[in-house]
């Protein structure tokens, strides 16, 4: 199919995809001390001083509030915490009686939570179930600056799960973009041009059976239980050897829009284990360790152990890593001069306080690892390190509807120059006067060895009744570099409409005027989307 017949694909599978029923499944999106938030909002028939019953593994209780909506999230106070919710945990509406209508004010509703989605038991055949969203989007740059440098971009994106396909547990997914721009003039002064970019991200079947100790997934895939090996058309297949321990094995070349050099052949192959707790264990432990090799032909291009995991402690303390460790032999012995090197390394804790407060640190240390394509380079201009830093973080929730948060970083690239320091400041008031009104502000900086910048932003959001929700800020960023007598600054003003067509379609637009020393013109996006 040409990337011009795919775009038009996307677009005709968006207007003619049939409007679903209303939403009855939702998900835990994000847990605070005392709130719970949903992926489910007014488009649902969700309304403030809603309640809501909610059972565990048989076990009652949970009973949770409504206490602020907007169209598609909502957030829930903890009125009884006999419950301990996680994010991704899944919400089956089960009965709702007593609302008079999708929208009824006092509705109460009985609901089931539970780690996850089980299979249903039917007489027949388990029907077909879509989910997902496609769009179509229009964005447009006018610049206003000597370089005129106008721009156009038209794209269409599709998300689709097909669950049940074939046979029972089998999913089809489908990740998708087809992008065409239109330049009206080159950087470098020439005539404009245009291109067409389509990506296939994921096309995939998958097979997945709670009951079931095989699973497997062909197609391009992109193996998640470990971090680094990214896109693959291949196959990967796992082994639950019993509810806490899977293994599995994968293989396939990585995708051609990966390479920065098409002539290239990259070959994946590898192994993993993970070990994994119940989620209803006070302590929650969760470790994969993966083998991968990378082969150009039949020679390797690099080989390496990727680690991963997390503990947590009864939700007050967590802790959780990613690391890369480099096996090196060969030609890659010969560059970095030793056997195993560390290429990644990514370590996140955190520790509730109170009930109010949690701080987190975080540790970065990343470098350049040699591959195939980076063979030839001389060293002086590849050996180096990518990022290496701290940042530390702590969140306030002064009141149910006061949110603050402040973090400091520290960061080096190279071990002879000095640090680059940054902070923000984050601070966040919803449900002003009781309405859909909320207000944000963020200040952040930095100040490295030669650059040093500040950037503040406040920014608005009013949901209105038959309109819809509008967005408005206000921007600017001013940085400085040592030797420069005079500072450069940009400003933004935005402006945002999002609303709901009906309960599937939505239409969002967004309108930027900026100006200062880097940037001036007017940026227009328009989207046309549908859930499903």
């Amino acid at each position: 199919m040409s990337p011009r017949n795919n775009l038009l694909f996307f677009i005709f599978l968006f207007l003619f995809s049939e409007v679903g029923e209303a939403k009855s499944d939702f998900k835990v999106t994000y847990v605070s001390s005392d709130h719970i938030y949903i992926d489910g909002g007014k488009v649902d028939g969700l309304t403030v001083g809603d309640k809501f019953k909610f059972s565990k593994q048989k076990d009652q209780g949970a009973v949770l509030e409504i206490v602020f909506v907007s169209e598609h999230s909502a957030s829930c106070a903890i009125l009884d915490k006999t419950v301990i919710f996680s994010a991704g945990d899944a919400l089956t509406v089960a009965n709702t009686a007593g609302a008079t209508s999708s929208n009824a004010q006092t509705s109460k509703t009985e609901a089931i939570i539970s780690d996850q989605i089980e299979s249903p038991v039917s007489q027949g055949p388990a029907p077909i179930r879509i989910s997902g969203n496609a769009g179509i989007v229009l964005y447009q740059w006018f610049d206003n600056s000597a370089a005129n440098l106008d721009f156009t971009q038209s794209s269409a994106r599709l998300n689709l799960n097909v669950a049940n396909i074939f046979r029972e547990n089998v999913t089809l997914s489908v990740k998708s973009r087809g992008r065409y721009d239109v330049r009206t003039k080159a950087y470098d002064g020439g005539a404009g041009k245009t291109s067409w970019e389509n990506r296939l991200w994921e096309l995939s079947l998958t097979y997945y059976n709670p009951n079931s100790a095989l699973s497997y997934a062909v197609g391009r895939i992109l193996p998640r239980r470990l971090g680094g090996i990214g896109y693959l058309d291949g196959v990967l297949a796992e082994l639950r050897t019993s509810k806490a321990i899977s293994m599995g094995i994968f293989g396939g070349r990585q995708p051609e829009w990966l390479y920065s050099d098409v002539n290239q052949s990259i070959t994946k192959v590898g192994f993993y284990s993970e070990y994994k707790t119940d989620k209803s264990a006070k302590t929650l432990f969760n470790q994969a360790i993966g083998y991968v090799e990378e082969l150009h032909g039949s020679e390797v291009s690099r080989t390496f152990v990727t680690v991963s995991g997390s503990v947590g402690f009864e939700r007050r303390l967590g802790f959780s890593h990613n690391a890369e460790l480099d096996i090196n032999s060969g030609w890659r012995k010969e560059r970095t001069g030793y056997a195993f090197s560390l290429s990644s390394l990514n370590l996140h804790t955190y520790y509730q306080v109170s009930s109010r407060i949690r701080t987190s640190l975080d540790y970065d240390k990343r470098k350049n690892y040699w591959t195939y394509q980076y063979r030839s380079l001389p060293d002086s201009l590849f050996n180096d390190r990518i990022n290496q830093g701290l940042r530390t973080m702590i969140d306030f929730s002064l009141l149910n509807n006061l949110w603050l948060s402040g973090s400091v970083g520290y960061r080096k690239h190279d071990p002879e120059a000095d640090a680059t320091v940054s902070y923000s400041s984050n601070a966040r008031v919803s449900r002003i006067l009781n309405r859909g009104i909320s207000v944000s502000t963020v200040i952040s900086g930095f100040d490295g060895p030669l650059e040093h910048g500040i950037n503040y932003r406040i920014g608005f959001d009013l949901d209105v009744r038959k309109i819809g929700s509008i967005t408005a800020g206000f921007s600017n960023y001013v940085y400085s570099v040592d030797g420069q007598n005079q500072s450069r600054s940009s400003r933004s003003f935005e402006i945002g409409l999002f609303r709901d067509i009906s309960r599937n379609y939505y239409i969002g637009s967004t309108l930027h005027s900026d100006s200062g020393n880097d940037i001036d013109g007017f940026r227009l996006q328009l989207e046309l989307g549908v859930r499903y």
